[in-house]
């Protein structure tokens, strides 16, 4: 039988997991933007050169050459890249938690890293693998900030070697299955959804535990709607928000005319097209026109799309 002290021993690590967690989702998701934002730079730079290029591959004569920098400039550090700002901001904040407000220690980083979504900690990973000396040189990281780094690839090495060994044999599945295990617990332990859902759990709760990873959603056989139709989830929400929706759906491997066929927001012909979905010109007319069938009983159409007859 479990204690007071011991339940709010637990209580207390809880609260001390989830708030590294907190902290790892934001410098994961600092990490991502920042690295798009550099691939984002570097695309412009490159059209930006291809511009400048003159017919048959003739440059357009080059500018005059800027003055060169003084000699004070020298010592001058170099501006940090978004990736680097995003560890620089990580560790001080963990260095500030932990030594400073004592509010955490190191070991909350592995609860913390547990804590995270499945599909989040292989993303931690994947940062974690391709961090090299450039991006975060070891020499400037101070003993707090080192100790922190390597309880965060540790953790991230131990629960990554936890996820890749479950037993998916289709009798482990029918064991857990027996003895009460939710779809999401089946998930946890490594099984796919399409073994949660042999295990004879409902759609809904299938969704509901694999909503992280929608390629795994369409290669069990869900379709679009099985996927958006699920009560109490917010995934519907999430993906017609726009074009990254769709594009989400797009790569998991759902095609336009599934998208269609659910209507709403899902149909918006200017998304589809902004999402990387290609259909031939009179098919986008014909997807036109179904959306104007759809929406002839509440008005004209929206002045976007009213206003434009042909996508070809």
């Amino acid at each position: 039988m479990v204690t007071d002290k011991e339940q709010q021993l637990q209580e207390r690590l809880q609260r001390r997991a989830a708030l590294v967690c907190a902290v790892l989702r934001k410098f994961i998701h600092s990490f991502y933007r920042g690295r798009q934002e550099m691939i984002d730079e570097a695309r412009a730079k490159e059209l930006a050169k291809l511009a400048s290029t003159g017919k048959k591959g003739k440059k357009k004569k080059a500018a005059a050459p800027k003055d060169e920098p003084k000699a004070g400039n020298k010592d001058k550090k170099p501006k940090k890249t978004p990736v680097q700002e995003a560890w620089q901001t990580f560790l001080a904040d963990m260095d500030e938690r932990i030594n400073k407000q004592k509010r955490v220690g190191l070991e909350d980083i592995y609860r913390g890293t547990a804590q995270l979504e499945p599909q989040e900690r292989v993303d931690l990973a994947a940062l974690l693998a391709t961090t090299n000396k450039k991006i975060l040189p070891l020499a400037s990281l101070n003993i707090n900030q080192h100790n922190v780094r390597m309880a965060l690839v540790s953790a991230s090495a131990a629960l990554s070697a936890q996820d890749a060994v479950p037993a998916k044999s289709a009798r482990a599945r029918g064991a857990l299955a027996s003895r009460g295990a939710s779809a999401e617990q089946l998930l946890e332990q490594g099984f796919s959804v399409s073994d949660a859902l042999r295990a004879g759990h409902p759609v809904d709760a299938a969704v509901e535990a694999g909503k992280h990873n929608l390629k795994e959603l369409r290669e069990a056989g869900l379709s679009v709607r099985d996927v958006l139709d699920v009560p109490g989830t917010d995934l519907k929400e999430q993906l017609e928000q726009g074009p990254w929706g769709l594009r989400r759906l797009r790569e998991a491997g759902y095609c336009a005319s599934e998208l269609v066929a659910y209507g709403g927001n899902f149909a918006n012909p200017w998304s589809l097209k902004q999402a990387g979905f290609t259909l031939m010109a009179p098919q986008w007319k014909e997807l036109l026109k179904r959306r104007a069938a759809q929406q002839k009983g509440d008005g004209e159409l929206p002045q976007q799309e009213s206003s434009r007859t042909s996508l070809g």
